[in-house]
């Protein structure tokens, strides 16, 4: 059995606009390995990584949010389609102008799709669906799905952006001092420090229980420098 121990740190943002209290729960593992987890109210996001090239703190503060949101939820996109508004609407209409200019559509048809498409109520639905029953699922023939429809900005996709600036802002607002023992000090550089410091080799360490030394006084000596260095939570329970 393996024992690994982790560095956790758990933050509360509050007073943000628009938004309920947001939790963050950070676990750095070490060795550029770590997980976070952003949660506000009934929703919940996480994402993990094996080979951040620093702390977890570090890592979340200096990458963008379009990585972070490909992480965290990678089926949120920055853009959806507008299929109910009078863009949608008149996105159809030039599309029947120019279909029916090209001669694909006979004016008969192309005035029965202008009309069908003004009293729609669901625009993507009727041009792409067959069994809509509306003659708009003509207009684009075999390859609905392929139309770029317009677009506008996803509103959750924005909310996201905002839960994560504030992240971002309360990583950066905590003093250096307070992360240091916490989150940006890995447990494998606190063990070699140490070490280094006090020239023991690493062979003393018994991996499988933490921080435990095989000689009592050299046990001692990492509680003390713990204590010193104000990284107690490395100390073994």
């Amino acid at each position: 059995m393996n024992v690994e121990v982790n560095n956790s740190l758990r933050l509360t943002v509050t007073d943000v606009a628009r938004h309920d209290p947001i939790l963050v729960n950070l676990d750095d593992y070490g060795s550029g390995r770590g997980r976070v987890t952003v949660t506000e109210f009934s929703d919940s996001w996480t994402a993990s990584w094996g080979a951040m090239g620093g702390s977890l703190v570090d890592f979340l503060t200096r990458v963008d949010n379009d990585y972070l949101i490909g992480c965290l939820a990678p089926g949120l996109h920055p853009v959806v389609d507008d299929t109910s508004s009078e863009a949608a609407l008149r996105f159809v209409k030039n599309e029947i102008l120019t279909r029916r200019r090209e001669g694909v559509l006979s004016g008969a048809l192309a005035r029965q799709m202008r009309t069908d498409a003004e009293r729609s109520s669901d625009l993507r639905s009727d041009c792409c669906d067959y069994w809509s029953g509306s003659c708009l699922s003509q207009l684009f023939c075999d390859a609905p799905h392929a139309v770029d429809w317009p677009v506008v900005t996803n509103p959750l996709y924005s909310r996201m952006e905002s839960r994560l600036n504030a992240v971002r802002k309360a990583l950066e607002s905590i003093p250096t001092e307070l992360l240091t023992p916490l989150v940006k000090t890995s447990p494998d550089a606190v063990r070699n420090e140490f070490e280094s410091e006090y020239a023991i080799e690493a062979g003393l360490v018994v991996a499988h229980i933490g921080y435990r030394y095989e000689s009592i006084e050299t046990e001692k000596a990492f509680k003390a420098w713990c204590h010193a260095k104000k990284y107690c939570h490395h100390l073994p329970k």
